[in-house]
């Protein structure tokens, strides 16, 4: 448990050098967006705790409802996620000419992802 945090947080420390090497500044500028949007639909979570009888009634419902606003909200970040996951061997290749040091920070990046998908990968298959 303690490697998959140390993994975790170097993933997270890279993460903003990988997306600053890509120039997502977009991106960046829209976390907070994203992070306000979480806390919100947590926050509605917690005050529908009372419906919950009501909720149960209408589950098939609901369920579909979170399903579709899930993806209208989070699917534009899922796929640009992807994007720059698919990006990154381009950008190792164009870095390595032009800066070696962000090449190194993008290829611990790059480590640090395969590492992170085979652990969950693993962990998945228990």
């Amino acid at each position: 448990m303690l490697l998959i945090l140390l993994y975790l947080i170097g993933f997270f420390i890279a993460l903003p050098f990988i997306l600053i090497a890509f120039a997502f500044d977009i991106f960046l500028r829209l976390l907070p967006t994203f992070i306000a949007v979480y806390v919100i639909f947590l926050a509605i979570g917690i005050f529908a705790l009372p419906l919950k009888p009501i909720m149960n009634k209408y589950a098939k419902q609901l369920n579909t409802i979170g399903k579709i606003t899930g993806f209208v909200l989070f699917g534009p970040l899922i796929l640009l996620l992807i994007g720059t996951v698919l990006s990154l061997p381009f950008v190792l290749i164009y870095s390595l000419s032009d800066n070696p040091i962000q090449s190194l920070v993008i290829t611990f990046a790059i480590i640090l992802v395969v590492i992170l998908v085979n652990i969950v990968n693993s962990r998945l298959k228990r």
